[in-house]
C-alpha cells in the first residue's frame, strides 16, 4: 500500500510540472480528471492531459470487476472448446489491480467529436486454483502426488495463483459534450492479451524442491500462460466521463 501511495503521488506530481511547463511554453494543455469503464477490461479513474484540443494521454488505476472477466472467461471457453479456459481465465484475474495508460487522437475537439486511441494495461493479481477442477482439467498434467500431500497435510487442494498480465487495446469511438464543462466517450474496439506470467504456489516448498515437483509446476504454468494469451482476445466497449476545467 505505501508503493502504490508513492507510485501515485509521483504520477500526480508529473502531471503538474508537465502541464506547467507546457502552459509556460504557450501550448494549449488541459489537465482532465476522469472516469472510465472499458468492458470487459477495465473500471477505473484518473488524470488525462489534452494537448492543443488534438492529443490526449491518460493515466488511470482501477481494477477488472468479477462480471468482466467472467465475460473474458466465456469467450476464451467458447473460441477454445474446453469449459475449463473460463476456470484458467477466472482464476487468471482473481483479486486483481491494473494499471492503463492510453493515448487518444481528437478528429475535432475533446468533447465534441470522433477519436481513435491505443492502451496498455498491466493487471496483476493473485487468487486460487482447484487442482481437479483447474489445473489438471486445462493441462492434462498428473497432479495425483500433489493432491495426495495436499490432503495429507490438510491443507485444501486449492494451489496459490500469482498473475501478471499486459494488455493491448485498439479502439475509436465519439464524444459528446453536456452542461457546461463535461463530456462522455463512447468507443468501441478490441483488446488482446500480450503478455502473461503465472506463477503458481503449493505451499509444499519440499515439494517443490524436488525434480517432480519442480517440472510439474514449471509445465503447468507454461500450458496456463500459453491458454490466456492464445484465447485473450475479445470485443471491448467502453464509457467514459470527464470534466473539463
Amino acid at each position: 500500500m505505501a508503493l502504490l501511495s508513492v507510485r501515485v503521488s509521483f504520477i500526480f506530481c508529473s502531471l503538474f510540472v508537465f502541464v506547467a511547463a507546457a502552459e509556460e511554453s504557450g501550448n494549449s494543455v488541459r489537465l482532465v480528471p476522469k472516469v472510465t469503464s472499458v468492458f470487459p477490461i477495465f473500471l477505473g479513474a484518473g488524470p488525462e492531459l489534452i494537448f492543443n484540443e488534438r492529443y490526449q494521454i491518460g493515466i488511470n488505476y482501477g481494477v477488472t470487476p468479477q462480471p468482466y472477466y467472467s465475460t473474458i472467461g466465456q469467450v476464451a471457453a467458447s473460441v477454445g472448446g474446453n469449459p475449463s479456459y473460463k476456470d484458467v481465465i477466472q482464476a487468471s484475474f482473481q483479486n486483481n489491480a491494473l494499471w492503463r495508460i492510453g493515448f487518444q487522437y481528437n478528429f475535432n475537439t475533446p468533447r465534441s467529436g470522433w477519436c481513435s486511441g491505443i492502451s496498455v494495461s498491466r493487471l496483476t493479481s493473485t487468487g486460487k486454483a482447484g487442482i481437479d477442477e483447474v489445473l489438471r482439467a486445462a493441462t492434462g498434467n498428473d497432479f495425483t502426488q500433489l493432491k495426495n500431500l495436499l490432503t495429507a497435510a490438510g491443507r485444501s487442494t486449492d494451489v496459490n495463483l500469482e498473475g501478471s498480465l499486459v494488455i493491448g487495446e485498439v479502439s475509436g469511438g465519439y464524444s459528446w459534450g453536456f452542461m457546461e464543462n463535461a463530456s462522455i466517450t463512447l468507443t468501441g474496439g478490441v483488446a488482446k492479451v500480450v503478455k502473461t506470467d503465472i506463477r503458481l504456489k503449493t505451499g509444499l516448498p519440499n515439494f517443490e524442491a524436488t525434480n517432480l515437483g519442480n517440472s510439474l509446476m514449471r509445465s503447468s504454468e507454461d500450458e496456463l500462460e500459453s491458454i490466456v494469451n492464445k484465447y485473450g482476445l475479445f470485443p471491448v466497449v467502453g464509457v467514459g466521463a470527464g470534466y473539463y476545467f
